[in-house]
Order: C-alpha cells, then sequence, then structure tokens
C-alpha cells in the first residue's frame, strides 16, 4: 500500500504530480481503490494517553476503589467524548447505544481510542492531562514527559 500525507496547499501540486505518476504504474496492474481520509493519531499519542490513563488507574480511586486501566480508559473516553458534544464538536467515531439481541436491554459501544484521528489524539491527551489534575492523579515523570513534548509542538 503507498501512502501519501498533504498536510497543506503548498505540498499539494508536487503531490497530485506524484499521485498521478504512480497511478499510471498502479494501473497497469489493473484497477485499484483510493481511499482520502484525515491524518490518524501517532503511536507516540497512543503511548502518551496510554502512560497518562495508567497513571490515573494507579492513582485515583473512583467509588472508594482502585480501578484498572481498561475501566478508566473507557469512563475517560466517555468523558472526553461528553465534553466535545457539549462544545458543539463530536468525534470522527463516536460512540453508539443499540439494542441487545434479544431486546431486553441496551449495550453501549465506547468510542474507541484506536479510531481517534491525529487533532483528536491531541485533545484527548490535553484532556487527560485537565481531567487527571482535577482527580489529583500523580502523573509520573514519563506521563508528564509525554504531555510537554506534545504542547511545545
Amino acid at each position: 500500500m503507498k501512502r501519501l500525507t498533504i498536510k497543506d496547499e503548498s505540498t499539494l501540486t508536487p503531490s497530485l504530480n506524484r499521485i498521478s505518476n504512480f497511478l499510471v504504474e498502479a494501473l497497469k496492474g489493473g484497477a485499484v481503490d483510493i481511499e482520502i481520509k484525515r491524518e490518524s493519531k501517532s503511536r507516540q499519542q497512543e503511548q502518551k494517553f496510554n502512560a497518562m490513563i495508567g497513571d490515573i488507574s494507579k492513582t485515583v480511586k473512583f467509588e472508594g476503589k482502585l480501578y484498572s486501566l481498561d475501566v478508566w480508559k473507557a469512563l475517560l473516553v466517555h468523558e472526553f467524548e461528553q465534553e466535545l458534544l457539549a462544545n458543539g464538536e463530536s468525534l470522527s467515531k463516536p460512540g453508539r447505544t443499540v439494542r441487545s439481541l434479544d431486546g431486553l436491554s441496551l449495550v453501549t459501544i465506547r468510542p474507541s481510542t484506536t479510531g481517534l484521528l491525529k487533532k483528536e489524539g491531541s485533545q484527548f491527551i490535553e484532556f487527560l492531562y485537565m481531567k487527571g489534575s482535577e482527580l489529583d492523579a500523580v502523573f509520573t515523570d514519563e506521563s508528564l514527559q509525554y504531555y510537554e513534548e506534545m504542547m511545545s509542538r
């Protein structure tokens, strides 16, 4: 799979030339599919927010007890989505609720951090720092370093 990232208008014309040349070659082998999408979150962003959620899970009690990283991740992603909605925004891949197969209950499918776009990943890291501070989380040097790196860009 060939990947090309176009960041702004200044790179558009040279990118179109490369795309054209690539397509001419690719079409020699048959039909091709072209997908255009927003840039996904980076592996580095994922490491940052997982470190921060890990720190929250180790230092913050909810309902009087400590919960695992998975529980905190679900709670924090839900809270992040609710904050975006309150500000008139939404995640590119939002959570949803569906009726169970037997029709007797509702099942909530939380938005996955896997589907976050790069911008959403940055917003989520900033949200985690703010929320962790509100909850009196103790962030490790590693988590703080990740946050400081992100904010300096």
